[in-house]
């Protein structure tokens, strides 16, 4: 059995070929996308609401539905509108995905 410490060379680039994994692992924030969403809640609001929802369009469907278009820049900005549907006491009907307009 060797007991001897690794050598400061080894080591040394043993850390670099981590990080450079590491480093290659996290996405360029330079790729990162928004993302178009419509969110469908049962309620009402109007479309004063807009700004507070971060500027989705928000209209009204019957049957008392509210639909929530918009773009988000994020996952976390998206868990943050869910929030504040939660927080409104609406309930979510449903969330679905749509292609950002260039």
């Amino acid at each position: 059995m060797n007991n001897k410490p690794p050598s400061h060379g080894s080591l040394l680039s043993r850390l670099r070929a981590r990080r450079i994994k590491s480093a290659a692992a996290r996405p360029d924030p330079k790729t990162l996308t928004e993302h178009s969403y419509r969110i469908r809640v049962r309620g009402h609001l109007d479309d004063s609401w807009s700004a507070w929802f971060d500027g989705m369009t928000v209209t009204t469907e019957e049957g008392a539905v509210t639909v929530l278009k918009g773009t988000l820049p994020d996952q976390a900005a998206l868990h943050g509108t869910i929030a504040k549907i939660r927080n409104l006491g609406l309930q979510l009907i449903s969330i679905e995905p749509m292609a950002v307009e260039e």
